[in-house]
């Protein structure tokens, strides 16, 4: 068994090929009774892998690296304009939604990849980046590139020798609004 930290895209897809039977971590806030019961023959930590850690706007498009924290997405929001926010309503409701997810230290570590992976069915940005028409950038071993729908992703999960690398969703066109019916907590 080996646990390895690593620190590029390409480390990272070497070391899953090497052990197909691996474990991804990154922040860790959902995985932490993994730790109870180790089974994988690799643990990864990707949460210093700093391509998966950008944000930025591109071709009407807000490209979200998978390892990108809530906090720094925060950051990245609050420096939009006005006019910016004014053409895409779900950097809007991104502002809006961010901040009520769980408390400021995990959100410091939570990151947006790790939470839609989770698949929890509680999740608040799930549903909004569905209606948002959100895509996936994903990476294989082989050194492919494709996109999923988050969708698709979300209904089947990644398959082995895939890295989520970025979440891509669209601001122009569909108007979105994000309604949390009741709090958990």
């Amino acid at each position: 068994k080996i646990f390895a930290k690593t620190t590029t895209v390409e480390e990272t897809l070497d070391l899953m090929k090497k052990h197909p039977n691996y474990f991804l971590r990154q922040g860790g806030t959902g995985t932490y009774k993994k730790f109870e019961k180790f089974d994988d023959d690799a643990m990864l930590d990707i949460s210093g892998v700093t391509d998966l850690k950008t944000t930025s706007i591109k071709d009407h498009n807000l490209i979200v690296g998978s390892g990108v924290t809530f906090t720094s997405l925060l950051r990245f929001l609050s420096t939009r304009g006005p006019e910016q926010l004014s053409e895409a309503s779900v950097l809007v409701e991104l502002q809006r939604v961010v901040p009520s997810l769980a408390g400021p230290q995990v959100r410091n570590l939570a990151s947006l990849g790790g939470s839609l992976l989770w698949r929890h069915p509680a999740s608040d940005l799930t549903p909004l980046l569905l209606a948002a028409e959100a895509e996936l950038v994903i990476r294989n071993t082989e050194g492919e590139d494709s996109q999923r729908t988050l969708e698709a992703v979300t209904r089947s999960g990644l398959r082995r020798g895939e890295l989520l690398v970025a979440v891509r969703i669209p601001l122009s066109g569909r108007r979105v609004k994000f309604f949390k019916h009741a709090r958990r907590n």
